[in-house]
């Protein structure tokens, strides 16, 4: 079919690990994927009015890690999913922010694209959007 590929936001500092989530992405899911080396990079890209669905960040990177990229776009941009995953990190213990974390163990192409799939086809988006309209009018403050 021609339907247009979601877009997915790839966030990893290490650019082998990005490589790599952005092939499993995009050549065994129909995702169009934007790889960013930073969760400011990212922030920009979604400032700019990008039509992504889905962000998927790397737990640990220098400067602002993965969770709180996850709880400023939920905050931000609150339809968009987030799935934070983990190359190292077994369990995670402090509030986790993201819809979905994939776990060191957890993170295999298959479970990473099952996850995208699954949220980037959901319906996102609080219940009464007009109060979101309202936060984002006044121009989000920090």
């Amino acid at each position: 079919s021609m339907r247009p590929r979601h877009v997915v936001l790839c966030v990893d500092d290490q650019p082998r690990e990005l490589d790599a989530m952005q092939f499993v992405l995009e050549t065994r899911g129909r995702f169009r994927v934007i790889a960013c080396r930073s969760a400011k990079e990212a922030l920009a890209v979604l400032q700019r009015g990008t039509a992504a669905r889905l962000v998927v960040a790397e737990l640990s990177m220098a400067s602002v890690d993965g969770n709180e990229l996850c709880r400023q776009v939920r905050r931000k941009f609150p339809d968009v999913a987030t799935v934070l995953v983990s190359a190292t990190v077994e369990a995670f213990e402090r509030g986790n922010h993201a819809d979905r974390f994939l776990p060191k163990g957890a993170l295999s192409a298959a479970n990473l694209l099952d996850a995208c799939v699954v949220l980037a086809l959901r319906k996102r988006g609080p219940r009464r959007p007009n109060s979101v309209r309202t936060a984002a009018a006044q121009g989000g403050t920090a």
